[in-house]
């Protein structure tokens, strides 16, 4: 038999104003988290809650306004597809949403972000990894809100025996020849001590 239990977090300013906040609920193996963020004269700007399935393969999240009304509802499987979506069509946030809509795993993260303009679309980004971080993509593909991919970019890394990058080329995908392109290369020495 699983237990249950509750974490919280709580994040103040230098004047002692509550920025942040934040609750892990554990409810035999379903979890329940619930985050809020506060502006300087203490609002609410960010209210989501998500729900992980017992058997985790299902992520729900739900947005809140500063009133604590229902904005947006996001539901995902496991590999990030959206299994349904809903929005308050008109809504327009106060912070934006980027970053905050997807889900990241081993070899992938999928972000979506509703239209700004409050019409219920999404766009999508996807950052494809080879190893277990998600830090160092080594590509990325951004679709529009018709769902079109209009961006792609990817990412050669050259690394020294402790697995940092030493050099790094970005190509970005040239919509007129077709043809990935490179537009960047870095290089950077790591001493170690």
């Amino acid at each position: 038999m699983k237990m249950a239990g509750a974490v919280a977090f709580h994040d103040y300013d230098g004047n002692g104003k509550l920025r942040l906040e934040e609750s892990v609920l554990f409810d035999g193996d379903d979890e329940t988290r619930t985050s809020k963020s506060y502006d300087a004269d203490g609002e609410v700007v960010l209210h989501q809650r998500t729900l992980v399935s017992k058997e985790k393969t299902r992520f729900d999240r739900w947005f809140c306004d500063s009133e604590g009304r229902l904005v947006w509802h996001l539901a995902l499987n496991d590999d990030g597809n959206v299994l349904s979506s809903w929005c308050d069509v008109g809504y327009k946030p106060k912070q934006s949403s980027s970053g905050s809509l997807g889900i990241c795993r081993p070899r992938f993260c999928i972000d979506y972000k509703f239209d700004e303009a409050g019409s219920g679309r999404m766009e999508k980004t996807l950052d494809h990894t080879s190893g277990e971080g998600n830090l160092e993509p080594d590509s990325q593909e951004h679709y529009n809100l018709d769902g079109i991919l209009d961006e792609k970019a990817e990412f050669k890394y050259q690394r020294d025996g402790n697995g940092n990058w030493i050099s790094r080329s970005v190509f970005v995908w040239d919509v007129t020849s077709t043809r990935m392109v490179e537009i960047e290369r870095d290089t950077r020495t790591i001493e170690y001590y």
